[in-house]
């Protein structure tokens, strides 16, 4: 009886040793692995400045620039540029246009009416040098004078004039346009007007 009990007490620390070597020698289970995120960097981007806008080179007007309005032609006509925007092969505006912004200063009608009486005295004294002939009932002068009225005075500061259907040589209607031109400078008068420093008038007078 005691052998056997003996050999029941060998069986049963062996089976105990086994259950501890076998515990030991088990690898512990592996932790699951971290996933690893791949990023893509974003494009590059470049900056926008005022500074990286694309420069034009400034380039001169040219002589039929399109406009608001279409093709005009752009000269200069004694002291003002013109836009011509009138179609066809016609010849370039040589009378200054008279501008007068609807607000703008206005002055007296009688005033620019005496103006025009005296102008028209020195056009008859300077045309009687023209030619036998060359004046025909289309004979025309038209022209533009610019004034400038100080403390009630007014005086005339520029005349530029035009002869038209005058069949003259060149030179004799030049020497009738200077002699117009010169003798309207000496030409004044008084207004009960305020000051301006230019106001322009246009006239035309039949020859």
């Amino acid at each position: 009886m005691v052998p056997v009990m003996i050999m029941g007490a060998f069986v049963l620390a062996g089976a105990i040793g086994l259950y501890f070597i076998l515990g030991r020698d088990e690898a512990p289970a592996a932790p699951e692995p971290t996933p690893v995120v791949v990023t893509t960097p974003p494009a590059a981007v470049t900056p926008v400045t005022a500074g990286s806008q694309p420069t034009v080179a400034p380039s001169l007007p040219s002589e039929t620039p399109t406009g608001s309005g279409g093709q005009y032609k752009e000269y200069v006509v004694g002291d003002t540029r013109v836009r011509d925007h009138r179609t066809g092969d016609r010849a370039p505006i040589d009378i200054p246009p008279s501008v007068h912004p609807p607000d703008g200063r206005k002055i007296q009608s009688n005033l620019t009416h005496e103006i025009g009486q005296k102008l028209k005295v020195m056009v008859k004294d300077c045309t009687q040098t023209l030619a036998a002939g060359a004046k025909t009932n289309a004979s025309r002068l038209e022209g533009q004078v610019v004034i400038a009225i100080k403390a009630k005075q007014v005086t005339v500061t520029r005349a530029t004039v035009q002869l038209r259907e005058v069949t003259d040589a060149e030179p004799a209607i030049a020497t009738v346009k200077k002699c117009i031109e010169e003798k309207a400078l000496t030409i004044t008068q008084t207004a009960e007007e305020n000051d301006v420093e230019a106001y322009d008038i246009n006239l035309s007078y039949s020859l």
